[in-house]
């Protein structure tokens, strides 16, 4: 293996391991500390205890589905980021890092606890959790700058 292939994936799985690590420590906090609902700003923002077992924004889908999507998700996206992006690019990997471990702390939560821990309640839209916010965040990077990250085909 090359030093740069190696840089690169100890890029992307610092980046995976960063955004899992930080998800498990925030949903361990809500679980263990989020017994009432926090009011942020009132009729907009509060701290609520869900458990999703739905998929993307609280979509009922049977967990046997969930449990063979999430794989089949992750095999696509990785199989797109390897084709399409230049993984030359530290933008790419680190985006690609932090899906890729958001992610996995969602699918950690449908497997050890048989839904995704939701804590972020905003007005009408709903329940999330940090792990949501960096998959959303990073798709739309990655949609935004397509053009300077996309692998030049020759």
């Amino acid at each position: 293996m090359k030093k740069t292939q190696i840089f690169s994936s100890a890029i992307f799985l610092l980046f995976l391991t960063f955004a899992f690590v930080i998800d498990r420590v925030v949903k361990y906090f809500a679980l263990e500390y989020l017994k009432n609902d926090i009011l942020i700003v009132d009729g907009v923002l509060k701290l609520s205890l869900q458990k999703n077992t739905g998929i993307a924004f609280s979509i009922g889908l049977p967990i046997e589905i969930q449990y063979i999507l999430f794989p089949v998700l992750a095999c696509v996206g990785l199989y797109c980021i390897i084709k399409y992006f230049d993984l030359g690019k530290l933008f790419v990997l680190i985006a690609s890092g932090s899906i890729a471990g958001a992610a996995l702390g969602n699918f950690f939560d449908r497997v050890f606890y048989g839904h995704v821990i939701d804590y972020i309640s905003v007005s009408y839209f709903p329940v999330f959790n940090f792990a949501d916010i960096i998959i959303v965040c990073g798709i739309f990077l990655i949609i935004v700058f397509y053009d300077k990250i996309k692998r030049v085909q020759i």
